[in-house]
């Protein structure tokens, strides 16, 4: 399968290996060569990660089609209920437009009133109805093709993640629209050519005068596509207790009746489609990546230039301490609010930190912050027995050790980890505060 872009494959893999048990390969030469193996088959589904993935994209795209297919449809069955003649084959222009307009009005403004609210209450969860609909018809085509269940979510997680997720809705509903307006037009036009209608108005409320001007108020907005619309003779003349129409009247009102279906409905429903579509887009390509993915490109950057030469010689001496070191840490309690900084983490949060305030230190720029840190509360550093120190663990931790001595060192004990007295070494090494551990749960 051909990804469209580089960052949803990234993304893809970023959340595979969070979430599952593929991990890709550390002896990779480039990212390009690491992303290859989700092109294999897995172990428990004949299909690789991508082929799965292709799958689900092409059935998304097959329900947006077929959205649009619905909504046109719709469309073609709806609009003739509007020409409702009676035996004289008078039909009131206003109601009509009316009956053809009104709910994609109505629609808009609801659209527009939404948009106010998430601007106003933008940390809510407000999940369009629309996705959520897609979302449970996206869970049970997953199923139905046996794909992998969390190939399933990180599709969806790039398709509609909280960033984009407005303007993906946004689109399917313009799109719908757009679809359904089309079907209006058309059958209007097929309408007006095969039957002859006379347009009128009535009104109790408005005067002649003010339902002329109204008329040629929205005229106004219709003279840019160049058709012959309503004279102020033929408005006059079309009162409903006036005589019959002539040709020319009844086209000008035709005129204005599909002049008005194109200039209120489809084209603002088309460029409010390419704009949301675009911002969809936007906010796709924009969007800020994943603690795991920034793990990931770290992994990999500057990777043939690490492999020739070495960067950064190790100038502390080392030593086997071999079993020395296998002994019972003493468990660290947590406190609330206390302060604690996840050094190179890509591990859900454990669930005992939750009300504690937590900082990912999973690249440079957050691990510099959290040393010039002055906290008034307890700080913690947390580091998993998952993962081996490096030499650049080894200046973090020495930085640390001098510029916040009080810090205290916590090893996350996971039950698969191999790494604890590699830790343990270190800690004794730099003589940071005694070490302690927090077992996985």
């Amino acid at each position: 399968m051909t990804f469209p872009s580089r960052n949803e494959k990234l993304a893809f893999a970023a959340y595979l290996e969070h979430h599952s048990d593929l991990k890709l390969p550390a002896q990779a030469d480039n990212l390009d060569q690491a992303l290859q193996v989700l092109d294999q088959p897995t172990s428990v589904n004949a299909h690789c990660y991508t082929d799965q993935y292709a799958r689900l994209k092409r059935y998304f795209t097959s329900g947006i089609l077929v959205l649009m297919l619905m909504s046109f449809v719709i469309g073609l069955m709806v609009t003739p209920s509007s020409f409702l003649l009676n035996e004289s084959k008078h039909i009131n222009i206003y109601w009509l437009l009316l009956t053809l307009l009104g709910f994609h009005l109505i629609n808009l403004l609801l659209w527009l009133g939404s948009l106010i609210w998430l601007h106003l209450k933008p940390n809510q969860n407000n999940n369009p109805l629309l996705l959520s609909v897609l979302s449970f018809l996206h869970h049970k085509v997953s199923q139905w093709l046996a794909i992998n269940v969390n190939v399933s979510k990180a599709f969806w997680q790039w398709q509609s993640s909280k960033q984009s997720q407005t303007w993906l809705a946004s689109s399917l509903s313009h799109g719908a629209w757009l679809s359904y307006l089309s079907a209006g037009l058309f059958m209007t036009l097929l309408l007006l050519l095969t039957n002859q209608v006379s347009f009128i108005w009535e009104t109790t409320l408005l005067s002649d005068s003010r339902f002329l001007a109204l008329t040629q108020w929205l005229s106004t907005p219709l003279t840019w596509l160049g058709l012959d619309l309503p004279t102020q003779a033929d408005i006059l003349s079309s009162r409903i207790d006036q005589t019959l129409q002539s040709q020319a009247t009844r086209q000008h009102w035709a005129n204005f009746l599909l002049a008005s279906l194109i200039m209120y409905g489809l084209l603002p429903r088309l460029l409010l489609l390419l704009m949301c579509l675009a911002l969809y887009r936007i906010k796709r390509i924009t969007r800020k990546r994943s603690p795991q993915e920034d793990i990931i490109l770290n992994r990999y950057a500057h990777q043939e230039t690490q492999q020739k030469r070495i960067i950064d010689p190790d100038h502390l001496q080392r030593h086997n301490h071999g079993s020395e070191h296998n002994k019972i840490l003493s468990i660290c309690q947590v406190e609330t609010n206390s302060l604690w900084g996840l050094y190179e983490w890509s591990d859900d949060i454990p669930t005992r930190l939750m009300k504690t305030n937590t900082q990912l230190l999973n690249d440079q720029a957050q691990q510099h912050a959290f040393l010039a840190l002055a906290p008034e509360q307890m700080t913690y550093l947390l580091v998993s027995n998952a993962h081996s120190p490096d030499r650049g663990t080894t200046r973090f931790l020495t930085s640390l050790a001098t510029q916040q001595p009080r810090v205290q060192m916590v090893l996350w004990q996971t039950k698969s980890g191999q790494f604890d007295d590699a830790w343990i070494a270190l800690s004794e090494q730099l003589k940071l505060p005694a070490l302690k551990c927090l077992p996985e749960e």
